[in-house]
């Protein structure tokens, strides 16, 4: 009864609502019991909302869709329940297809010239992946830059990494959205996994492993200090700089059964002056627009990085051109703003 409801009810001109279908229904089956005929005003002809609906049945007129309705009715009525329900599959069999919904996160006349980012982090499981698969996939757009960014621990957080030493993860991070993962920084969990391991996995993965703060780890082929991505076609242009950054704090790496990333942390540089060379670097020397840092340290590190931009006053416009850090490590979602940069 309510699939039929909704068959009508969306068929009705708008003021009719489904008390008012219940109340026709009665008066019809009063005007069968009685031997009378009455031409239902229910299902009115009238009405551009309800024409454009009657529209979205392919091989039915409204006057062929009135009479079918007309005899679901009655089958309800004689409680023919199950006539009448392989005529509602029927009725919907003939719908033309919904059109499809608007992009749910629309873009702004910019369009042309747009990047967009979808960031995670600390992976414990390979299974969500396949709802972030769905997301890339559904929100993809014609003319948009979208990029897939993993800010760390996606090596040693599973009872299978332990098993495969993070290869089922990878071959996973290398499928997502078709394209798979294009950029990822180390966490203090990849410093778990032995270095001969982490050197496969990085090598595996297709994208790129940013190591700016971490020089002294040796992979082949070697991982990057920072990704120049350009956006937008020619007459827009834009260039994006993304940087690397591993946290140094010794206590997160106290149950590493050998040293981490093969004693690669003793000569790994602070975060924040690797951070402001590379930003200088891309600026100046590289000409980019913006600097994006992919961090992996606690929310309080990089709230203080945000102040720091903010405070700076060199001639290439440290907060301006630091709009965003994309973090992870606390495994708890969090946007905030601090001075400026997200």
């Amino acid at each position: 009864k309510d699939e039929i409801d909704h068959i009508i009810r969306t068929n009705a001109p708008p003021d009719k609502s489904k008390s008012s279908f219940a109340n026709e229904r009665t008066r019809k089956h009063s005007e069968r019991e009685s031997g009378t005929k009455a031409k239902s005003d229910f299902v009115s002809p009238s009405g551009d909302a309800t024409a454009a609906e009657s529209d979205r049945f392919a091989d039915l007129s409204r006057p062929e869709l009135e009479q079918e309705l007309e005899r679901l009715c009655q089958l309800v009525d004689t409680l023919q329940i199950s006539r009448a329900h392989a005529m509602v599959s029927r009725l919907q069999s003939l719908r033309k297809p919904t059109p499809a919904r608007p992009n749910p996160l629309p873009l702004t006349s910019t369009a042309a010239c747009a990047l967009r980012i979808i960031v995670v982090s600390d992976a414990a499981d390979i299974e969500p992946f396949s709802c972030l698969d769905s997301l890339v996939r559904a929100h993809a757009q014609p003319g948009v830059t979208t990029l897939l960014v993993m800010a760390g621990n996606f090596l040693a957080s599973s009872a299978l990494s332990s098993l495969d030493m993070g290869k089922a993860m990878i071959d996973t991070m290398n499928r997502v959205g078709g394209g798979g993962f294009q950029l990822a920084v180390l966490g203090n969990r990849e410093g778990f996994v032995p270095v001969e391991e982490l050197a496969k996995r990085i090598a595996e993965f297709r994208g790129a492993v940013l190591a700016t703060n971490l020089p002294g780890l040796e992979t082949v082929p070697p991982m990057p200090k920072h990704h120049i991505l350009d956006v937008g076609p020619p007459e827009c242009r834009r260039r994006v700089g993304f940087v690397g950054l591993l946290t140094l704090e010794e206590s997160l790496y106290e149950n590493a059964k050998a040293p981490p990333f093969g004693g690669a942390l003793q000569t790994a540089q602070p975060l924040l002056a690797a951070f402001e060379e590379a930003r200088r670097h891309l600026i100046e020397k590289e000409g980019c627009h913006l600097v994006i840092p992919i961090t992996h340290q606690r929310l309080i590190e990089d709230r203080d990085m945000a102040a720091r931009l903010a405070a700076a006053t060199d001639a290439v416009g440290a907060a301006r051109r630091v709009p965003l850090i994309l973090g992870g490590h606390d495994r708890k979602p969090a946007v905030e703003e601090e001075a400026g940069t997200l």
